[in-house]
């Protein structure tokens, strides 16, 4: 759900004092898969009792148009990752209506996983070789078509790992932030702050598995497959879940915009994100405890796809 992110080639390394490491996360990515508690924020992970495989809890952001369990050659992320993803997303109408900067940042402004109409999230169960986990690609979806690309010059492998922060964090460096930088790029730096130590991974085609099978449709070698669809929802409905308990706890910030359900409007954007992030989060860092716990905001993820109830912040299936 990362892929077209993916495609800025500026966006390599670590942001000073975050760091973790390209090498110390695809190794402690890997060593999740067989103990659950090796990374933060890296969720839903158990041993498969069948073989050494192990089982993953994945999200993934794309138009609906696509097979829910198809993510051969796409990108996905645990909760915290995808979350990031879709946070992100609310500062596009601002970065975007600068024509320069719309040039400058293809990942957000020309991304059909961004900005089609049609877009869902997917909530799947993959089924993982934990020593094949290596090198991340970044996936990007090109004429309908998917396919990733190497990523700092490393092959692809069957199966990728890295946190975002890993991969966004020279982006959104603020030792370059000054008096004239623009609200949306603190935001984004806010964003990737509090929320960056989520996981994106890659996983290619060719490497997927026959499901039930430790080989291809072909017979060759494999390293992972998908057992299971769990849900596919809207993602419109998923951020309206998120959105309102993000109105309910903006003390009337929303309310007092002249448009209050405009989402384009740069009054909205400034309350959703002094709301989630803290009232200087478009001029300053914002630490916690300002702004929404990211547990909460980890619940309002969570309740589109344990309910389809929306009295209680549930979602149908699409």
């Amino acid at each position: 759900s990362i892929a077209s992110v993916a495609t800025a080639t500026k966006i390599l390394g670590d942001m000073p004092g975050m760091e973790l490491g390209m090498q110390s996360v695809l190794a402690a990515a890997a060593a999740l898969f067989v103990v659950s508690t090796a990374v933060p924020g890296v969720t839903g992970m158990a041993v498969d009792p069948r073989s050494t495989w192990v089982n993953m809890t994945i999200y993934h952001t794309n138009q609906a148009n696509y097979s829910a369990g198809d993510i051969g050659n796409m990108n996905t992320a645990d909760a915290i990752g995808d979350l990031e993803f879709t946070i992100r997303a609310k500062i596009i109408p601002t970065e975007c209506s600068d024509p320069a900067r719309a040039r400058a940042a293809p990942w957000d402004c020309e991304n059909p996983e961004q900005d089609a109409s049609d877009l869902a999230i997917t909530k799947l169960i993959i089924s993982v070789d934990p020593d094949a986990v290596a090198q991340y690609c970044p996936c990007n979806v090109h004429d309908g078509v998917y396919s990733c690309a190497a990523h700092s010059g490393s092959p692809c492998s069957g199966v990728g790992a890295i946190s975002v922060i890993d991969f966004l964090g020279h982006a959104y460096n603020p030792a370059r932030f000054n008096a004239s930088t623009p609200s949306y790029d603190w935001y984004a730096f806010n964003t990737l702050k509090r929320y960056g130590k989520g996981m994106w991974y890659s996983t290619l085609a060719s490497a997927q598995c026959a499901r039930g099978a430790h080989t291809t449709a072909a017979g060759a070698a494999c390293t992972w497959r998908v057992e299971e669809v769990v849900k596919r929802v809207a993602r419109n409905c998923s951020d309206t879940v998120q959105e309102a308990a993000i109105a309910t706890a903006s003390n009337g910030c929303f309310d007092r915009c002249t448009q209050p359900s405009n989402r384009s409007s740069a009054c909205w954007i400034d309350c959703y994100f002094a709301t989630l992030l803290g009232p200087t989060s478009g001029k300053a860092i914002a630490l916690p405890p300002a702004g929404m716990p990211m547990s909460d905001v980890l619940k309002t993820w969570a309740a589109p796809f344990e309910s389809d109830d929306p009295a209680i912040g549930g979602c149908p299936p699409i």
